[in-house]
């Protein structure tokens, strides 16, 4: 099969997302998008990397700043953007309504919710975004997080210990 490689959607700035950015921009001529509110995280990212004992180059201009509600055509499909601060101020999700499937970076976890604790991530926000924003997804969806195994939004819903939902 052939394939092109038409974008670098990062959900979100943290430097285990980004850092192989350049070579893959390189090697492919992709676009690279990230939402603004993260800009500043995805500009640092030599020090980012270093903070966690790694090195990093800096990473290529970015080319799409990434928007709510923005529509990504990706061949056949189609992805909204869907802005999910808490984890970090600008971390978004893609979610692909006709496939059932949400791509939540580390928003979202299966049992689990991305951590709040570092520089820009905040417990308020991000329970206010899966409450308002994921949670309100068909139950059906899947949910492909940034780590571990996927899950549902019905399942997390109905079990996530972190953020219970509240009637919807």
């Amino acid at each position: 099969m052939d394939a092109e490689v038409k974008f670098i959607l990062h959900t979100h700035g943290h430097f285990d997302h980004i850092m192989a950015t350049a070579e893959v921009a390189s090697a492919t001529a992709a676009c690279v998008a990230i939402h603004e509110d993260d800009r500043a995280l995805y500009d640092n990212l030599p020090r980012q990397a270093r903070i966690f004992g790694f090195s990093a180059e800096s990473p290529p201009a970015v080319d799409l700043v990434l928007t709510d509600g923005a529509k990504i055509e990706i061949g056949k499909l189609t992805a909204t953007v869907v802005h999910t601060p808490g984890h970090t101020p600008g971390s978004v999700g893609f979610y692909f309504e006709a496939e059932g499937v949400l791509f939540a970076g580390d928003t979202l976890f299966a049992g689990s919710i991305g951590r709040t604790d570092l520089p820009g991530g905040s417990y308020p926000d991000i329970v206010k975004s899966i409450r308002n924003r994921l949670y309100s997804l068909p139950i059906a969806t899947r949910v492909v997080p940034g780590h571990g195994q996927e899950t549902t939004i019905g399942s997390e819903r109905d079990q996530n210990p972190f953020v219970r939902a509240e009637v919807i």
